[in-house]
């Protein structure tokens, strides 16, 4: 009764087939990518972004998302979503190795009348998002 057992009393084994591993709650799940730098911004050169910003004209005609993610595990997928007032409109996947700082990016082309706000998301293989980043698209002629 009292978890001790008695010197008389009998264990019983547990046989590997009488587990059930349905009630083993499982791990949490730790992602091994951290976002270290995003942003929007015109162009990329050297592999380092150009024209970074929150506010862009709607005459651009392109803009990238460059992140900077450190990854202490194995090869992962990453992925960069795209969102235009809140509805996807684009997603891009691809591998990332093991390393400290793994710098990449995407391109987004950005029509004159898509203006409003957008965002974008970066999720590691599980889905979990590891950075989000908002920006605007503006008519300077309106304004």
């Amino acid at each position: 009764k009292n978890g001790t057992i008695e010197k008389n009393q009998k264990v019983k084994k547990i046989k590997e087939k009488e587990i059930k591993t349905d009630k083993i709650p499982p791990r949490p799940y730790v992602t091994t990518l951290t976002m270290r730098d995003m942003q929007i911004c015109r162009s990329v050169k050297n592999r380092n972004p150009i024209g970074t910003d929150t506010y862009f004209e709607n005459t651009v005609d392109s803009l990238f998302c460059y992140t900077r993610v450190q990854n202490t595990g194995g090869k992962q997928e990453l992925t960069h979503i795209w969102y235009f007032e809140d509805q996807k409109i684009g997603t891009v996947r691809y591998n990332i190795k093991t390393s400290n700082i793994y710098r990449s990016w995407t391109r987004k082309t950005i029509l004159p009348q898509q203006i409003g706000t957008w965002r974008v998301e970066v999720q590691d293989t599980a889905g979990v998002i590891i950075g989000s980043e908002f920006f605007y698209i503006t008519n300077p002629k309106n304004q």
